[in-house]
Order: C-alpha cells, then structure tokens, then sequence
C-alpha cells in the first residue's frame, strides 16, 4: 500500500527538499507527518501543504502519511476535512491512494475504520520505516546524499 519511501517532515521546506530529492532520484516519496505535528499544526495546515506540494510538483508521485499517533479525534478530524469524498478520484489495485492515516489501535479504531472506508482512505496501525530528516539547523549533504539513497531504496 505504501508505494514509496517514507520521509519524516515538519513543514513545507521539508516537503519540497524531498520531492526535489525525489526528482533527482526519478521516484516519488511517502510524506509522514513528523510525530505530533498534525496535532500541533492541525488538519488543515496539513492538508494545505499537501495541496500546496501537488501544485509545486506535480509531476512527482506522492503519499500523504498523516500520523495520528493516538488520538482517534484527530483522524476522524482529518477524514472530516476531506470530504466530501472526490467520487472522480479513485485508485487500481496495487496503486497507493494519495492519503493514508497513521492511527494506534484504540476503542475508537472502528469507528474511525468505517467512516475512513467511506471516504476510501485507508488506515494502518503503525508508521513505516522512515527516514528522519533532521531540523534544520542539522543538515548537511551527507544528510540529503543519505536522503537521496533512501529515496532509490524500494519501499
């Protein structure tokens, strides 16, 4: 389901390092919500770098990884921000869907399981292995040649 390498990223200046990177490497990129960032920047700051980043490359395949971490209100806050659900947008087997949520196990898991079938977003337990770009002040280019490695490597 996850098609692409994962990227842990903080913001927008991350997202557009590693789509540049993923262009260079000719692949796309799974964007993960860096841990607790969707509930400090909230679904729409989320949701307006997605849509800002398809805009700026929109020739370079991607996944938003939105991690939810434990907090069942967050998802369902996000799968409310997306619809209505796009009836034109759909996917093959074997496709990544352009969204996925990131979401703990919890008593709420069901109910967050069946309103993100209805909006075909799928839902998996625990993030994926994920290169973690570091904050900005620890960047160097031995950083953004790893990056670039990892981008190559086959989710």
């Amino acid at each position: 389901m996850i098609r692409f390498g994962a990227v842990i990223v903080h913001g927008m200046e991350d997202i557009r390092r590693t789509l540049r990177h993923a262009s260079v490497a000719q692949t796309g990129a799974g964007l993960l919500s860096a841990p607790g960032a969707l509930a400090s920047g909230g679904c729409g700051w989320w949701l307006a770098m997605m849509q800002a980043a398809g805009k700026e490359f929109p020739d370079i395949p991607f996944q938003s990884l939105a991690d939810c971490g434990n907090a069942p209100g967050l998802a369902a806050a996000l799968l409310r921000a997306t619809w209505p659900v796009d009836e034109t947008v759909t996917w093959q087997s074997g496709e990544s869907p352009p969204l996925m949520l990131i979401l703990s196990p919890s008593p709420a898991s069901t109910a967050i399981g069946f309103m993100a079938e209805s909006a075909r977003i799928p839902v998996i337990s625990t993030p994926p292995p994920a290169f973690h770009l570091p904050l900005k002040g620890g960047r160097n280019d031995t950083t953004l040649e790893t990056l670039l490695t990892w981008l190559k490597t086959p989710a």
